[in-house]
């Protein structure tokens, strides 16, 4: 993927960028152009309106082109096969379905607590690779906070022993009893709790897989709760590389999970996607961004789903080195 850099490089560079992304994938929509360049739609669209103005793309209703490129290309064929957006099946649609059902009326984003909601497609497709991934049949999943309401889209999709949901918004916990009241749910639990407070001794080793998605003020205290969640072998999903988020950011999330002991075995692109915000555009940005007829489209920025699982610990790393790494034959 083509990474733009708004903050740093001059507009004609940032231009000639966009216009490889076009040539590599074809026409493309917003959606797909916040997917494939990798950046958040006020990044993005200032980007748009100047290679729009300079002749160097083009616009045809809601797609965005360079005149000589054919369709389809390499690269957009492997979005269909690699990007998983791009194709829901019948079950998998009807699932969507129902969880946007259940979705309405839900708490309202806590702007100040630098909530974001994820799109309904995303949330369902969280614990959906859990299941291809081979963590979900008979385990027990807890999610540390969630307004995204993923925990609504595993009990739909089924096949986990037990759901938990730790949440300290207490619009987003009323509304979860409820909903799971009336779903007559009687293997999830909800329970309140600040992921900022120490973990109550009862939930210690008390979870196959652990999901979370806070903010990167939080992540440090998320993954203490996490590794304090697991059970031996257990899987801690999280998301990180927000397409806006600068690579200093990267680089401290990997150093520091690395410095707790974890093991990264799964990184998937694109898997999160944002929910878009209205008010955030400025009206030329807006005119650019003609919004999708799937709402689960309608996106701000993406981010890529990670999974870590514990590792063999600092103690034992001038044995491995010693006896694995270092040796000369």
């Amino acid at each position: 993927m083509t990474i733009l850099n708004t903050e740093t490089q001059p507009a004609a560079a940032d231009t000639a960028a966009l216009v490889e992304v076009l040539r590599g994938f074809g026409p493309a929509r917003i959606p797909d152009l916040l997917r494939r360049c990798q950046l958040g739609d006020r990044d993005l669209l200032p980007v748009l309106g100047a290679a729009l103005r300079s002749g160097r793309i083009q616009r045809a209703g809601d797609r965005y082109f360079v005149a000589e490129t054919p369709e389809p290309t390499p690269a957009g064929r492997a979005t269909a096969l690699f990007n998983p957006h791009a194709r829901l099946d019948e079950q998998t649609i009807e699932w969507l379905r129902r969880l946007r059902e259940l979705a309405a009326g839900r708490p309202r984003e806590h702007v100040e607590w630098h909530q974001r909601h994820v799109t309904l497609r995303s949330a369902l497709l969280r614990p959906l690779y859990m299941h291809y991934r081979g963590d979900a049949v008979d385990r027990d999943l807890t999610f540390i906070g969630d307004a995204d309401l993923s925990s609504i889209a595993a009990f739909l999709i089924g096949g986990f022993r037990s759901i938990r949901v730790l949440e300290a918004d207490r619009a987003v916990l009323e509304f979860l009893i409820q909903t799971f009241h009336d779903l007559d749910a009687d293997d999830v639990r909800i329970r309140e709790f600040d992921a900022r407070q120490p973990l109550p001794d009862d939930l210690y080793d008390s979870s196959d897989v652990v999901i979370c998605d806070p903010s990167r003020r939080l992540y440090r205290c998320f993954f203490a709760r996490a590794e304090e969640l697991l059970r031996p072998g257990g899987a801690f999903y999280t998301f990180v590389n927000p397409s806006h988020s600068p690579d200093t950011g990267q680089f401290l999330f990997q150093r520091d999970a690395i410095a707790a002991g974890w093991v990264l075995t799964d990184s998937v692109p694109v898997l999160n996607e944002t929910a878009f915000r209205a008010g955030v555009l400025s009206p030329e940005d807006q005119e650019n961004y003609p919004f999708p007829d799937n709402a689960d489209d309608a996106i701000s920025f993406t981010e890529t789903l990670v999974r870590f699982v514990r590792g063999p610990g600092a103690a034992a790393e001038e044995e491995i080195r010693r006896t694995v790494h270092d040796r000369e034959d």
